[in-house]
């Protein structure tokens, strides 16, 4: 879909798809069409279209002054071009358009404007809610994960290190039943000859025998 099928599908009803001067909001269009969509792109598509006047005709238009008619080609360049700064504004339009048409470059830029204002206030909305949002995610954030300390952090660790061990030294305690480690080292289950032949003999002395 082009623009202009695009703009033939806006309803003059909808005061969701128009900004508050009366022109086509970008964002409906982009929609529309399948791809971004910029100002200067519906202007050149349809330089008369508006919420009012849902004229799609392309044309070069003749104003008729006291002097004879004047040719608006650079009027309409104009309303297709990035915003500039005063003196590029003279060089690229001013000092070659008709003054007949210095009123009209004036309605341009006040509805330059009031579109950007538009513009402004739903970023402002949008970075309102955003920020509520983020302190809204702190707030659950400080209530299910509490602050710890890189100190606090060393701490717990060494707490749950030492009830593992603790836990791990009561488990044998409890299977020995009351034993310790160094009493089971003293018992020899081997008879009192096994463990002599297991002694090492001093050299001049003689095994035990049978």
């Amino acid at each position: 879909m082009n623009i202009k099928e695009a703009l033939a599908q806006l309803d003059a009803l909808d005061d969701d798809q128009w900004t508050q001067d009366g022109a086509p909001k970008t964002d409906v269009v982009s929609e529309l069409v399948g791809k971004k969509v910029s100002r200067a792109e519906i202007i050149e598509a349809a330089p008369k279209f508006s919420r009012e006047n849902q004229d799609l005709a392309v044309e070069e238009e003749i104003v008729e002054t006291e002097t004879g008619p004047v040719n608006t080609t650079l009027l309409e360049a104009f309303a297709n071009m990035e915003p500039m700064l005063p003196q590029e504004l003279a060089d690229k339009v001013l000092k070659d358009l008709p003054k007949e048409l210095l009123p009209e470059v004036e309605k341009l830029l006040i509805e330059q404007i009031a579109e950007l204002a538009a513009r402004q206030k739903e970023v402002d909305e949008m970075s309102r809610k955003l920020k509520l949002s983020l302190a809204t995610t702190r707030t659950w954030i400080k209530a299910l994960i509490p602050d710890m300390s890189n100190q606090q952090a060393i701490q717990a660790y060494i707490k749950a290190s030492a009830e593992n061990r603790n836990a791990k030294a009561k488990a044998v305690h409890d299977a020995l039943g009351g034993m310790k480690i160094t009493d089971l080292v003293k018992l020899d289950p081997r008879a009192a000859i096994d463990r002599a032949f297991a002694r090492k003999t001093a050299r001049g002395g003689q095994r035990p025998v049978r």
